[in-house]
């Protein structure tokens, strides 16, 4: 039997070794996950970037307090993260938090600094209000500063931000040139492509024609050229990956015209010919694929009668195929879900040995393409059910690795689509889905062989449907289970619980009475 005098040491014990272990714990932060894509655990990428850090990151994190519920998560794990990037970076990385709702002075600092707000609606005291939330960051090193103007629920600030400190502390990066004089997209009109490569490189436009191109770039991108290109721009190509260095092809092989009837025409650049002397067929085909997007179709209706008008329908349209497989454990494809490849091709390869082709992008299990001259004009008003998918797997993009030009070793990169990377320009910009932009950015860092946030940039909390198409009587089967089972497992566990605290019962009463 415990006397006062012993409760009291082991009262005073335990105490003792909760002071210290909160204290050894204060100086140590660790985290258990237990996530199927490790949300939680940084990656090699980011300890690279911290571990070279020679100055001081300053992080200022703007968040409002009292968040609504759904926002609280985010301050709490951009805190838990901006410890661990303190810890990992030797004391190179300070933080603090402010709160820019406390007055008009904070607030406006949070503007100047280039942070953004959202109003939401909140509901206190029984009255829907709108809130105006700051969820933002500024990070300064040296004399240079990134802003994270809002951080997202349900996705990964990790990659925001250490690319925003990379940006600012990688010294020396190595150059990739965009080709130009065909008729190219250029860095201008790949604006989200451009932002991504800025992180690590430095973008510049050149000329095949320019005799320095080989020594001052560590890797070529030519996308969607149109014009023709001089037997001594072949031979620059050539050259470049003599010297053991990468290269990149978006190429659009053929095209729809839309100023003769939705007719279609290749485009022969002179590169085709190049590829395919290295095995490498980019087909004069349409790819068409049952996993589509959709377009805005004119339908012209009477809604008054006697007045007709036109509406616009969105129909799926097979020949803008949304893209969700890929090459598995691949560098460039790792973490990448789906992606949209308007008007591509399929690629095939008939070369030898010498070389490794290795297909990392594919059409879906019903697909298939259409030869030039075809037309399109009938297809507008088309079903979905109403095309014919017999073929399945088509190669859209695929990496080209070996002695492609002399005898050092070089790389490639191969897409039947020309487009999936560029935005445009003035109102005809359009904003383009994380994928793609994550698909051409990765092939540029494998060019180089540069891959540390290959993985980081496509590290993000993604929804995972269901992929099998299911019939309106699975899809109610699948919901109403979804949320009647948790229920039907907790009273399952009331019972058994209740009925093991009978027996316990019975079994303590019978030992009393004995």
């Amino acid at each position: 039997m415990l006397t006062n005098s012993s409760l009291r040491v082991r009262v005073l014990l335990v105490l003792g070794i909760i002071i210290l272990l909160n204290i050894v714990m204060s100086r140590f932060f660790f985290r258990l996950d237990f996530t199927a894509d490790k949300q939680y655990t940084l990656s090699d990428a980011t300890k690279n970037v911290l571990e070279d850090l020679d100055k001081t990151a300053t992080v200022t994190a703007y968040f409002s307090e009292e968040l609504p519920v759904p926002f609280q998560k985010v301050k709490r794990d951009f805190r838990d993260m901006l410890v661990e990037y303190a810890n990992l970076s030797g004391g190179n990385v300070v933080y603090e938090f402010v709160n820019p709702n406390e007055n008009d002075q904070m607030e406006a600092q949070a503007r100047a600094d280039g942070i953004v707000y959202r109003d939401v609606q909140v509901n206190k005291r029984d009255q829907a209000t709108l809130q105006r939330v700051y969820m933002g960051a500024k990070i300064q090193y040296d004399d240079k500063s990134e802003v994270l103007p809002i951080i997202m629920p349900n996705k990964s600030a990790e990659y925001d931000l250490t690319s925003k400190i990379s940006k600012m502390s990688v010294k020396n990066k190595p150059k990739v040139g965009f080709v130009t004089g065909h008729s190219e997209a250029t860095p201008a009109n790949m604006v989200q492509v451009r932002e991504e490569l800025n992180v690590t490189f430095e973008v510049e436009t050149t000329s095949l024609l320019d005799s320095s191109v080989v020594n001052n770039y560590q890797a070529l991108v030519v996308v969607a050229p149109v014009d023709s290109f001089s037997q001594a721009e072949i031979t620059r190509l050539d050259d470049f990956l003599g010297q053991g260095k990468g290269v990149l092809l978006a190429l659009n092989r053929v095209d729809m015209d839309m100023q003769n009837n939705l007719s279609s025409k290749s485009i022969n650049t002179g590169v085709e010919t190049w590829l395919a002397q290295k095995g490498i067929n980019v087909k004069e085909d349409f790819v068409k694929d049952r996993e589509c997007s959709q377009i805005s179709v004119p339908v012209q209706q009477e809604i008054i009668p006697g007045f007709p008008m036109m509406t616009y329908q969105q129909i799926k349209f097979p020949y803008i195929p949304i893209v969700k497989k890929f090459a598995e454990n691949n560098e460039i494809t790792e973490g990448l879900e789906q992606m949209v490849f308007p008007f591509t091709s399929s690629i095939e390869y008939t070369g030898d040995n010498k070389a490794t082709f290795t297909p990392i992008v594919f059409s879906s299990n019903k697909s298939g393409a259409v030869d030039i001259p075809y037309s399109f004009i009938g297809d507008v008003q088309k079903k979905l059910n109403e095309y014919s998918f017999t073929d399945a797997n088509l190669v859209l993009g695929a990496t080209i690795e070996g002695k492609l030009s002399g005898d050092a070793d070089a790389r490639m990169v191969v897409f039947g689509d020309g487009d999936f990377g560029v935005n445009g320009e003035g109102q005809q910009m359009q904003q383009l889905p994380p994928d793609n932009v994550s698909l051409f950015v990765n092939s540029v860092n494998w060019l180089v062989n540069n891959v540390g946030l290959n993985s980081l940039r496509t590290k993000e909390i993604q929804s995972r449907p269901i992929d099998k198409e299911l019939t309106d009587g699975q899809r109610q089967l699948v919901k109403w289970g979804t949320f009647l089972l948790p229920i039907i497992l907790i009273l399952i566990y009331g019972f058994v619980r209740n009925i093991l605290r009978n027996r316990k019962r019975a079994q303590w009463a019978k030992e009393r009475y004995a």
